[in-house]
């Protein structure tokens, strides 16, 4: 999961460097100190150079134990101990690391003259953050009555090692006040000594102010006086008056540009919050908001107000404050951390309103369905899956979505997704939302587009688009171009569908007429318009495109293509002059890729129509094999699409078996597999590969696992459902195949599953019953094999060899099964055929003996 963002774990790791010396003041002594370079020098700058701050420190603990010169001993422990200071300033609550804490204690405990109050303040920190995340442990995660003890146990001990370094530090600035400044070098290191020591105490508050914060929401008996300590640290660090009742926020010099003053105002407000001073707290938080939403303050503002009422335990103002947010237009990012603190919010609520909490888990999870956070939502559903109180249209979007996200992610199949999402808009009642229906229905058309089914896509994203203009009008305005594209690929096949492509490109301007979708329309008018006028006119008009044009580079990419379409007519009518065709398409590609200000993607596109060409035309000369080379340099090239780097593997294979050459032509086809999951060119090697098996008999143990892996996901690819099976010959001949391979492997229970999927929908089919009959023998299911047995007995040729195998599996199966007409039938099938052929002989004479037949 995700980091998640809390006050004031975050705050520390950006306001220290601004007002500690700690992190960065340690890192820059770290980076000047020449003295500590002895042998290993070279590692220890290439360690630091690269912000390897771990191994640094290892390097630097490892040269202390080499060292036995005191003097390089005690410039090593200033070192160590300034590196020391700076990783412990560096973690945040997530990245606490408590053997690193425990590895400085105990050298501190070993060098006690060693240390100073930098690295004392750190380890204070570390102490702190340790004692944070056993907090929010307890609080979110069950609030055990045994792990309070150790959770107030820990924030006392800190308290009381904070406030006893504060008291020091404070002595030692009011000496320093006192130190001497009769000359310039002086005053300027008294400066810099009260400068640091003001910081330092600075520091110590706001973890006290923290800390005593957390101990008045631990200690109900007690609340008030730590959270009234709690005020006091803030009160100092923003200067404000240390007794009465608290100025107006607004007329206070806050630097909303410092993350240090404006975390210890948030600290304020919510312990007022604690405190039951709901209106100043709202106050403050409504000052807070002034923040922009830039800043890492502004951004998590949401957050840490939900989180002030639910720590303070004020269940109901924390649902209205997630239905008041959830109106609200907030960022991406801003609504991933906020309905995640949502869904966090729900656990600690759950034990005191189970109601409120089953509210914030549905927000929660709309919120991020909403989102199509597809890590968070599966974390999600894994951590808390019997507390997902959701009403059954969102359970099915939540796994419709989670089913497509890991299709897309694996290349896998998009049939359970698109089945889930269609049951979840068909159990949709009068409480969901138009949005969320809409929503929805954007992932099923994107289904439908990937798919191939443009035209169910392309009225499915028309609707997403109207229904989300107003609500959601990122999500309207990717669904209008969706809708675009799928309009333009029909129009692109399909010359009557152009107007209607057109129609929905001036439909897009209109809704959305700034944007990088409304600026791409003129020249996806222009693309279509010459797709379907003849090569030579929509290249005369592409040629009058000027340099000055913002699609200029597209339009001579278009050109390649139109001579493409052009050599593709001429081949196709059988004529002659497909050569010289062919030659204008080698022509004004060299031209293209010649041009240096076209990148490797467009060069890439460009040739590979030439060799598409070529291929068709079966010319495997030198020219074809330096394109291809051409070709793979460019697909090399970071960045290049792809779609594109399948399609050129596609053209190697295809090339490979026009040249005879089997065993490249598998190489690249299991290359193509291996690079290209989920897409078309997946399956035409996969199904090259296929052709390429012999018999399951022929395959030893490594050829046959491997057949399998390959017409598993052929079948994953074609389809096994009822739906495919009828439409696709393929996805019938790769089930059956499987099924035979699998017995081959003695997995016989899922050699019998594929078959029966075959048998579902071809009831009929001899092959897939005889099989499946057989499988159903072998592994004793004869009560199942038995109707498989009569309708082949019933059905096949008589006199045939399966006719004979098939009447006698049905005796034995009777008579096994105690059947009583097991003679009769069996005495049937000699009466119609006396002469039993040799093959079946021996069977029938030892059934007829076992059933103490005479004939």
């Amino acid at each position: 999961m995700p980091r998640n963002f809390y006050w004031p774990q975050v705050a520390l790791v950006f306001c220290l460097a601004a007002y500690l010396v700690g992190l960065q003041s340690g890192r820059l002594a770290a980076q000047s100190d020449p003295a500590v370079l002895p042998v290993d020098s070279q590692l220890e700058q290439f360690l630091q150079s690269r912000g390897l701050d771990r191994l640094l420190l290892r390097e630097v603990e490892m040269q202390l134990a080499r060292e036995f010169n005191p003097t390089q001993q005690v410039a090593l422990g200033q070192r160590l101990a300034r590196l020391y200071q700076a990783a412990l300033l560096s973690n945040d609550w997530n990245d606490h690391d408590p053997r690193l804490l425990q590895r400085v204690e105990q050298w501190v405990k070993a060098n006690p003259a060693m240390p100073n109050d930098g690295l004392a303040l750190a380890i204070q920190h570390a102490r702190y953050l340790a004692a944070e995340k056993k907090f929010r442990e307890w609080w979110y995660l069950g609030r055990d009555p045994v792990q309070h003890d150790a959770v107030v146990d820990d924030l006392m001990s800190c308290y009381g090692d904070i406030a006893r370094l504060s008291a020091k530090l404070e002595d030692d600035f009011r000496r320093a006040q006192i130190l001497p400044e009769s000359t310039q070098v002086e005053m300027a290191g008294k400066n810099r000594i009260l400068v640091t020591a003001e910081n330092r105490i600075s520091h110590c508050q706001y973890l006290l102010g923290w800390n005593t914060y957390f101990l008045g929401i631990m200690e109900s008996k007690n609340s008030s006086v730590w959270l009234l300590k709690s005020e006091n640290s803030f009160r100092r660090i923003l200067q404000l008056p240390l007794d009465g009742p608290l100025p107006d926020v607004t007329k206070q010099k806050v630097d909303l540009q410092s993350t240090w003053q404006l975390r210890s105002l948030l600290g304020l407000a919510m312990g007022l919050r604690a405190r039951g001073s709901n209106d100043a707290s709202s106050l403050y938080f409504k000052f807070l908001s002034n923040v922009s939403s830039e800043t890492p303050t502004g951004k998590l503002l949401h957050v840490w107000n939900l989180e002030s009422m639910v720590l303070s335990r004020q269940w109901d103002s924390a649902m209205e404050f997630v239905d008041e947010v959830a109106s609200h237009k907030l960022d991406l990012r801003q609504q991933q951390l906020f309905w995640n603190s949502v869904l966090k919010a729900s656990r600690a609520v759950r034990r005191s309103a189970p109601g409120i909490a089953d509210s914030m888990m549905y927000r929660g999870m709309l919120g991020l369905v909403r989102n199509q956070e597809s890590v968070l939502l599966q974390q999600w559903m894994d951590e808390q899956p019997g507390e997902l109180a959701v009403n059954e249209f969102l359970r099915l979007w939540i796994e419709g979505y989670l089913a497509l996200a890991k299709a897309e992610a694996t290349g896998g199949s998009l049939a359970l997704a698109d089945k889930t999402l269609l049951q979840a808009l068909e159990s949709a009642d009068d409480s969901v939302l138009d949005e969320d229906l809409a929503r929805c229905r954007y992932l099923t058309a994107l289904i439908d587009f990937r798919a191939g089914q443009l035209a169910e896509a392309a009225i499915a994203f028309s609707s997403v688009a109207e229904t989300l203009q107003e609500t959601a009008p990122e999500m309207a305005a990717e669904s209008a171009w969706m809708n675009v594209r799928a309009l333009t690929a029909l129009g692109m096949l399909d010359n009557r569908k152009t107007g209607e492509a057109m129609a929905a490109m001036d439909r897009l301007v209109s809704m959305f007429p700034e944007g990088p979708y409304a600026r791409a329309i003129p020249f996806l008018k222009l693309r279509l318009t010459c797709n379907w006028l003849p090569p030579q006119q929509a290249i005369e008009k592409l040629e009058t495109i000027q340099e000055s044009h913002p699609n200029f580079q597209e339009a001579r990419l278009e050109r390649v293509r139109n001579h493409y379409r052009h050599w593709k007519e001429r081949f196709q009518a059988d004529d002659r002059t497909a050569r010289d065709a062919l030659s204008k398409l080698q022509l004004v590609d060299q031209q293209f890729r010649d041009d240096p200000q076209i990148d490797s993607n467009q060069k890439l596109r460009s040739v590979l129509w030439v060799i598409d060409a070529m291929l068709e035309m079966e010319l495997l000369d030198a020219t074809s094999q330096g394109l291809l080379e051409l070709a793979t340099d460019l697909a090399a090239t970071p960045g290049v699409n792809s779609e594109r780097v399948n399609q050129l593997a596609y053209y190697r294979m295809m090339f490979a078996r026009q040249n005879r050459d089997r065993q490249t032509a598998i190489e690249l086809a299991r290359e193509l597999v291996n690079q290209s999951r989920g897409t078309a060119f997946e399956r035409s090697a996969l199904i090259y590969l296929a052709e390429n098996y012999g018999t399951a008999s022929e395959l030893d143990r490594d050829q046959l696992s491997s057949a399998m892996t390959d017409f598993t996901r052929l079948s994953e690819l074609l389809g096994d459902d009822a739906r495919s099976l009828v439409k696709s010959k393929n996805s019938r001949i790769t089930l059956f195949r499987l099924s035979e391979f699998c017995l081959q492997a003695g997995q016989l229970e899922r050699a019998d599953q594929y078959l029966d999927r075959l048998i579902d929908v071809f009831p009929n089919q001899k092959d897939y019953l005889a099989a499946s009959a057989r499988i159903k023998t072998r592994r004793g299911e004869l009560k199942d094999a038995l109707p498989r047995w009569r309708l082949l007995a019933n059905g096949v040729e008589p006199g045939s060899d399966l006719w004979y195998e098939a009447k006698y599996q049905l005796a034995r199966c009777l008579w096994s099964t105690g059947d009583a007409n097991a003679k009769q039938v069996f005495r049937q099938t000699i009466q119609l055929s006396p002469s039993i052929p040799d093959a079946w002989s021996k069977e029938y004479k030892l059934l007829a003996h076992q059933m103490e037949l005479d004939e």
